[in-house]
């Protein structure tokens, strides 16, 4: 484990499980406090975390579903004995045949029945900001979240309760359950830290997973399915993103600068920074808390460290950002974004995370989404018409308003009209640890004849919408087109299967200075396509993204 990541680890950790925040100097008149679960908390104010770069909305407490999950934190109750490991079985599917474990599992729910309705209350919220805990002045790294945990366990419970509400024919309330989990999975993972983020990933695929589950084993009624699939088409369009994450994480980084430079509290030596005697931490407000001060910023420059850590992430933004045809960001190795950084500056490579992983999760967490909301339709389809689809195209518009390509490749979900071992639809088989390396090798792979039809016509379609085409000017898109994919199969047929070896190779170079024709055609394709809007499309679309800039 890296330095960055043990650092990481160890803060994540004190998040998790500290059992309260000290309290050694009195609070401001602007802290507020907050109960959660018999431990007092201060609440930083909102005005001092956005003087630290949190991004804090324009929200009151009444209008806050955080403040909500407060209630159903409280609420929620451990019984004993507490089948917790039932619990996780429930949660993933399995019930117990034995009684007496039964009537706990049961007796567990029933006691937290007002936590999983407030908890419901709170997903139905707009607004979520999950404040901060400590003291004014303190770092603002060693900050605690004292309900992540809690919530996850909550979320484990919403998904028991949907088995055993789906087991005894409540349809309604077993999938409600679910979807009441993936919102809150949506909250968390809007949040200010990349922690919250994370978890509320591991809720959304814990929710996704038990939809598969009881979808594959129970005989839920067509109309509940297509339900389920409409409101999940809703949550979809908010699903966390890397984006909100990485910028959570900057903010935070930016901040654990500035206390290691100018907080007398902190100590650098504590991020593995060598720091002389001279450095130690004096009285603030003190004449040598100034001299302090400025002789760090010698020791270690403020501004050439935050440049670097700049620079750093920028290059993972560039990294994970999505092409211009929906192929998903592929980050690059840390340790190369990391050779610009001047070995002096050990704070940044002490203090600047890996976030690969994290990419990863999110990509999967996303993918296993769509497959879920799919394989739901799927059923349906099946249920009412006692076969699969032929292809997914049959299931638009009745049983899904849009196709969706796959998250962690933008090409179509590679799906056959036949079932795989897991009882799945081949083609929409979860994606886990063990199969993601070779979608990731399809994320790389260029747009070669078959895959050519999912990414570049979903390209045009996309532009088709966007500036709301007509009829004339959608046939001259699909002209332009075909025209393109004729080019380039023509290219492929001659050079394809070298680029593949390539691919193969995880020869990444390479593969890319051999597709610079194809990605030729694709920006000669863009242009011809940005010919076709008039005057007025056009400003409609730049009003519109005005609006969401704003």
């Amino acid at each position: 484990m890296t330095l960055s990541r043990r650092v990481r680890c160890a803060i994540y950790c004190c998040m998790l499980i500290t059992p309260s925040i000290g309290t050694a100097e009195p609070p401001t008149a602007e802290q507020t406090f907050i109960v959660v679960r018999g431990e007092t908390y201060n609440m930083l104010p909102y005005d001092y975390l956005r003087e630290r770069g949190i991004r804090v909305p324009e929200i009151t407490n009444e209008n806050n579903a955080a403040f909500r999950y407060f209630d159903a934190v409280n609420a929620y109750v451990a019984p004993e004995p507490a089948p917790e490991d039932w619990v996780d079985k429930a949660a993933r599917g399995e019930w117990p045949d034995d009684p007496e474990t039964e009537a706990q599992l049961i007796a567990y729910l029933d006691a937290n029945a007002d936590a999983l309705s407030i908890t419901r209350e709170a997903t139905q919220m707009d607004d979520y900001f999950l404040p901060l805990f400590g003291n004014v002045g303190e770092p603002l790294y060693s900050f605690l979240l004292p309900s992540l945990g809690t919530q996850r366990q909550l979320a484990k419970l919403l998904a028991a309760d949907a088995l055993r509400q789906i087991r005894a024919g409540d349809y309604q309330l077993g999938m409600d359950r679910l979807l009441t989990a993936q919102r809150m999975g949506n909250h968390l993972g809007h949040g200010s830290t990349m922690i919250e983020g994370l978890v509320g990933v591991a809720v959304n695929a814990l929710a996704a997973d038990q939809l598969t589950q009881l979808a594959n084993t129970y005989d839920i009624p067509t109309d509940f399915l297509m339900n389920t699939t409409a409101e999940m088409d809703a949550i979809a369009a908010n699903l966390p993103s890397f984006e909100d994450m990485l910028r959570a994480e900057e903010a935070l980084t930016d901040d654990i600068v500035d206390d290691v430079l100018i907080n007398p509290n902190v100590d650098a030596n504590m991020l593995g920074v060598p720091a002389p005697p001279s450095l130690l931490k004096p009285e603030n407000g003190t004449g040598w808390h100034k001299l302090v001060k400025e002789l760090r910023r010698v020791y270690l420059p403020d501004r050439a460290i935050k440049r670097h850590a700049k620079k750093y992430y920028e290059k993972v933004r560039e990294g994970t950002r999505p092409k211009r045809d929906g192929t998903p960001g592929t980050i690059l190795q840390e340790d190369l974004l990391l050779a610009d950084v001047p070995s002096w500056d050990m704070l940044t490579m002490a203090t600047l995370p890996s976030f690969s992983r994290a990419h990863e999760i999110v990509l999967m967490s996303k993918s296993n989404f769509e497959r879920t909301r799919v394989r739901l339709a799927v059923r349906a389809y099946e249920q009412d018409r006692g076969h699969l689809p032929p292809d997914l195209q049959a299931l638009t518009p009745t049983y899904l308003s849009r196709l969706p390509a796959d998250p962690m490749t933008g090409y179509d979900f590679e799906y056959q009209p036949a079932t795989a071992e897991d009882g799945v639809p081949v083609g929409l088989t979860k994606v886990t640890r063990e199969n993601a390396e070779e979608l990731k090798r399809k994320r790389r792979t260029p747009a070669i004849l078959t895959p050519r039809a999912s990414k570049w016509r979903r390209f045009v379609m996309s532009f088709a919408d966007r500036y709301q085409l007509d009829d004339r000017q959608r046939a001259s898109a699909d002209g332009i087109l075909r025209d393109i994919e004729a080019r380039a199969a023509a290219f492929e047929r001659t050079q394809g299967a070298k680029i593949q070896q390539l691919i193969d190779e995880d020869d990444q170079a390479g593969a890319k200075a051999e597709m610079k024709p194809l990605d030729k055609l694709f920006d000669e394709l863009d242009r011809r396509l940005q010919k076709l809007p008039t005057r007025k499309q056009r400003a409609a679309v730049k009003q519109q993204a005005a609006e969401e800039r704003d």
